[in-house]
């Protein structure tokens, strides 16, 4: 039984897009992508 990832954990297991960037949901951190890792900034 496996459940459901958070864009987040997507992350950590590939190279983040624009696409993973833009499921994140708004929590007050504003986040960046680069060079295919996601920034909390």
């Amino acid at each position: 039984m496996e459940k459901s990832k958070k864009a987040t954990d997507k992350v950590k297991e590939q190279p983040a897009t624009y696409e993973t960037y833009a499921a994140l949901l708004d929590d007050g951190n504003r986040y960046e992508v680069i060079d295919g890792v996601l920034e909390r900034r």
